[in-house]
Parts: structure tokens; C-alpha cells; sequence
């Protein structure tokens, strides 16, 4: 299957996402929709491992778990100051928060650049294209912070 087709995915759930974060923020505050959050993370954990089971376990390291932990810190903590913004925001602010939010890939993406030019493992190059479209993230994260 082609990487982009399945990367349409997250970015469909991600968009109800933060539709649904931002009304429950909005209701209950950010503290409850991170802990049902919390729990919805547990169970699809399980799940994965129920359908998928446990062989890629046997592959992790310290090191692969330290970036696991460090990544799963960063979600959580992105998580709830995402949905504690949701909630302090005007209500004709929502989705101001939500492309601010969502345009993490682009500093994403430069950092995998900056660590391809520290030679540190994992980093990458980005072409002049790739390049354009985070100058157009940069355009948009200015043109939506009025």
C-alpha cells in the first residue's frame, strides 16, 4: 500500500479529532477529555495487541524504548496543552487552534533536516519543494495568528 494513501488517514481522524477535543474542552474542561483520552489510548493499545500480538517486542531496546517514552511524554503533554487552548480560545478562535496545532509537521520536518545536517541517525534531507511547503506553513501559521 502506498505510505501517502495510508498517511491520508491519520490526517482524516486528526481533523474529527480536534473538532470533538475542542467540544469536550469546551464543556468539561481539558483534564477529563485528556483522561478519556487516556483511556481511548488504552484501549486501542490493547486491541493492537489482541489483533497483531507481541512479536515486535522481542525487537525493542532501551534505546528504542526511551524514544517511545520521550515520544508518547511529548503527545500526551501536546494533548492536553492543545485541548487547555481549545478551552481558553473564543469560540470563533477554534480552528485558529487547530491549524496552529496542526502544523507541527512542518517544524517536524525541519527538525529532521537539522538532525540530517548534525548527522544525527534518523534525520533527512528535504527537497525545494519540501522546502516551498514549509514556507507555505510558515505563511499559514501567520496568516491565521491575526
Amino acid at each position: 500500500m502506498d505510505w501517502r494513501l495510508v498517511s491520508a488517514g491519520p490526517l482524516i481522524m486528526w481533523a474529527f479529532y480536534v473538532i470533538f477535543g475542542s467540544m469536550a474542552s469546551r464543556i468539561h474542561g481539558e483534564k477529563v477529555t485528556m483522561v478519556v483520552e487516556g483511556i481511548a489510548m488504552m484501549a486501542v493499545a490493547i486491541g493492537t495487541i489482541a489483533f497483531a500480538g507481541v512479536g515486535d517486542f522481542r525487537q525493542a531496546t532501551p534505546t528504542s524504548l526511551t524514544y517511545a517514552a520521550i515520544m508518547g511524554l511529548m503527545s500526551a503533554l501536546g494533548v492536553l496543552v492543545q485541548l487547555y487552548a481549545f478551552r481558553i480560545a473564543s469560540q470563533d478562535q477554534q480552528g485558529a487552534v487547530a491549524m496552529i496545532g496542526g502544523l507541527y509537521p512542518m517544524l517536524a520536518a525541519v527538525l529532521f533536516f537539522a538532525m540530517f545536517r548534525l548527522g544525527i541517525s534518523g534525520g533527512s534531507s528535504l527537497t525545494f519543494r519540501q522546502w516551498a511547503g514549509v514556507a507555505c506553513g510558515a505563511l499559514a501559521l501567520w496568516l491565521v495568528s491575526k
